[in-house]
């Protein structure tokens, strides 16, 4: 798979040009270059990370340094990966071969959202916006962090779409969970990041816990490419 890469180092304009509201490009590579960067060097660094999280999001962020003590996980901006100089072979092919499976899984589930009215209007919901989904009646509810989005098709036909990647817990016939949502679980309940409260069956708590700890584990092994 061919990939493109904006590589930057200094100025802003090598990472963030755009054209048409897009990014050039299929990740964001940083590199730090002086370990003994200064103060406001490395604030100019959070504010351009910050600047390429607003303008996408889910771009994958890889950064090299000479000091693992520099790695972009301590600045508030995370990076999906990075990687200390100099640089192993082994390590850089396998930082490509997460970056190639990341950017071929679909990054979006497309629905016929169905109004009050019984209008329906394509939308496509970003699956790291999906907090989780309910089914009752033929109807579908879609949390998300935008809103909830209400689409008329089966269940089965729903959880289908999602990847297959340990991120979303599928509850029997009427219950999908972003187990990355998840803030934690306490008796019955799903605590979730923004504040909600999910409760589950308690036939299925055993399972939502196994899931959720299989996904810590994944995400753990993973880091930002989970």
């Amino acid at each position: 798979m061919p990939m493109a890469a904006a590589n930057y180092n200094g100025t802003p304009k090598k990472a963030l040009t755009r054209r048409d509201n897009e990014f050039l490009g299929d990740l964001a590579a940083w590199e730090r270059e002086n370990a003994e960067d200064n103060g406001e060097q490395l604030e100019r660094l959070r504010r351009n990370l910050r600047k390429v999280r607003e303008l996408e999001p889910y771009l994958p962020v890889i950064f090299t340094t000479s000091e693992r003590d520099y790695a972009v996980e301590s600045f508030d901006v995370k990076p999906t990966d990075y990687l200390v100089k100099p640089l192993q072979q082994e390590k850089v092919a396998r930082c490509m071969e997460r970056l190639r499976e990341y950017l071929s899984r679909p990054s979006s589930i497309p629905l016929s959202e169905t109004s009050a009215w019984g209008h329906a209007e394509p939308v496509d919901v970003p699956f790291v916006e999906i907090l989780y989904a309910q089914y009752a009646n033929h109807i579908v509810d879609v949390h998300t962090t935008q809103g909830v989005f209400c689409t008329r098709q089966s269940f089965q036909d729903f959880a289908a779409q999602f990847p297959h990647t340990g991120r979303f817990c599928v509850c029997g016939r009427g219950l999908v969970i972003n187990l990355s949502q998840v803030a934690k679980i306490k008796d019955n309940a799903l605590l979730l990041k923004n504040g909600d409260v999910l409760d589950i069956p308690r036939s299925r708590k055993k399972e939502v816990q196994r899931a959720y700890t299989e996904w810590e584990f994944t995400r753990t092994r993973k880091g930002g490419w989970a």
